[in-house]
């Protein structure tokens, strides 16, 4: 739901589980989410079945011909634990203009920051983005996301734009970024170990949306009662 507040309109789930009717059964059942079967785990080809990556860039390029097929003019790659968030209104719409003046312009390529706890808790909140805590830079060696016109690319690789046209890095403190909560009850996830130093407190995205968020939250269980 929060993605909602920030012009996603539409979400394709991709589940990488077996098909369980009863289970299935207990998803929201909402005109903006259509699910997708997508079982990695199945083959009974061990190396296959490691091979997570693989999977990941056939529903990638699965959803980016979805997308295609259905007019839509940006798609995100996200995993449930990645928030997009947009930082100052100046500066996105100078970015905005400048989409304008490059119409095929394929996609825009943006930084992750990794969110979490200060420290290892018990008890997780109740939304991803209570997590306050994060490292001071954002990770601008891998785990990049990128925006993508489907109409301008034809291939997506996990983490970049593997055929079509040019991608345009943006700035992860000026125009957006991919909060990622990895993990984020045992702490902010660094793939290098670092000392509190280097993570810092930023409720920015918490204080923005939380209290909007959970009434709409609270909307939608109504609405599924009903």
């Amino acid at each position: 739901e929060y993605h909602r507040f920030v012009g996603v309109n539409h979400f394709y789930v991709y589940i990488v589980d077996k098909y369980r009717e009863d289970e299935w059964n207990v998803l929201p059942n909402l005109p903006y989410i259509t699910y997708i079967p997508w079982d990695m785990l199945t083959t009974r080809n061990s190396k296959a079945r490691a091979d997570i990556l693989s999977f990941q860039i056939a529903h990638q390029t699965d959803v980016l011909y979805r997308s295609r097929a259905s007019s839509v003019e940006w798609l995100t790659y996200n995993d449930i634990d990645e928030y997009i968030q947009v930082m100052g209104k100046k500066e996105v719409l100078e970015l905005d203009r400048f989409i304008e003046r490059n119409p095929e312009l394929g996609s825009l390529m943006g930084f992750t920051v990794m969110y979490g706890h200060k420290e290892k808790i018990i008890k997780a909140p109740d939304f991803m983005i209570e997590y306050s805590y994060r490292a001071v830079e954002p990770n601008r060696i891998a785990r990049q996301k990128c925006l993508v016109r489907p109409d301008y690319v034809d291939h997506y690789n996990n983490h970049h734009v593997s055929l079509g046209n040019e991608t345009m890095r943006v700035k992860p403190f000026n125009h957006w970024r991919y909060n990622h909560y990895k993990k984020a009850s045992s702490g902010v996830f660094i793939h290098q170990q670092v000392g509190n130093k280097d993570i810092i407190h930023d409720a920015t995205l918490r204080d923005g949306y939380l209290v909007k968020l959970k009434a709409r939250v609270d909307d939608v269980k109504k609405m599924m009662i009903n």
